[in-house]
């Protein structure tokens, strides 16, 4: 069951801790010469340039913004466009939260998305493919935060998709479970999957197949949507035939006798009739 959305998640606030109210008082006629140091906030301002951008995440010249432009509200203009509707302003809450630069980038075939930090920049940097999936977008975007909230708390010291990612990915979809933005069977598939996250989305057939029918660019079928005994290629070389559904995999057949298991949201590039 779904939890209700009326019922509050436990560390879905957060807050800054309280200053304490004793403080050393300075000597008359002495002084340390030493500035207080003051913690930056997760909305410190930070300049930099923003507009149309190039595929591979550069900025074009002559696109700089006042200093009052925030990284999470720039990041947020930028994904703006590919966002399904009523997630913004939970997008924007988390890029307060932990401040990332956000990218959106042509589709590739290797990866959905990406996270780095580069040894002494302030700030990491997330890519994500425009899919012309606006949901797939969303989850994949919030796969990414996971990993820069981890980053910002453990650094380096921990595995990337280990059981500390797992914990925050799932803590933040069970945030994103409380918005009313996905519909009836996305919904079901994301809270299936914060469960037991996995390191990408691809091996959960259920959330595959929920998004699947959202899609807009790529309108390849999958396994699948196939017949039993349908032949088809997943590369356009090898020919393999539909076979039955195991317990997650689907059993495929090829014309030399070999038996292989295939995803059943795997994309078919070819179908033979």
């Amino acid at each position: 069951m779904i939890p209700d959305s009326s019922v509050p998640h436990q560390g879905d606030l957060f807050s800054e801790p309280q200053r304490g109210s004793r403080f050393k008082r300075p000597q008359p006629g002495r002084s340390s010469g030493r500035k207080r140091r003051v913690p930056a906030r997760t909305s410190e301002q930070l300049s930099l340039p923003f507009g149309r951008h190039r595929s591979n995440g550069h900025l074009q010249a002559g696109e700089a913004v006042g200093r009052t432009t925030s990284i999470a509200s720039i990041s947020l203009s930028r994904v703006r466009p590919y966002l399904p509707m009523g997630s913004e302003s939970f997008i924007l809450r988390l890029l307060r939260e932990v401040p990332v630069e956000v990218v959106p980038v042509e589709a590739r075939e290797s990866k959905h998305g990406d996270f780095t930090q580069e040894h002494g920049k302030k700030y990491g940097r997330i890519t994500v493919n425009v899919c012309g999936n606006r949901y797939r977008f969303l989850l994949t975007l919030v796969h990414e935060l996971a990993h820069a909230r981890v980053a910002a708390t453990y650094r380096r010291y921990v595995r990337p998709h280990g059981p500390e990612w797992k914990d925050e990915f799932s803590r933040l979809l069970f945030r994103l479970l409380r918005y009313p933005i996905l519909p009836a069977r996305v919904r079901r598939a994301v809270y299936l999957h914060a469960l037991d996250p996995k390191s990408t989305d691809e091996y959960d057939s259920e959330l595959q197949l929920a998004l699947r029918r959202y899609d807009t660019v790529d309108q390849r079928l999958t396994v699948a949507e196939l017949r039993e005994g349908t032949r088809f290629s997943l590369d356009g070389r090898q020919i393999l035939r539909r076979g039955r559904m195991l317990r997650r995999r689907i059993q495929c057949y090829a014309s030399n006798g070999e038996v292989y298991t295939v995803l059943p949201a795997a994309r078919v590039e070819t179908v033979f009739e």
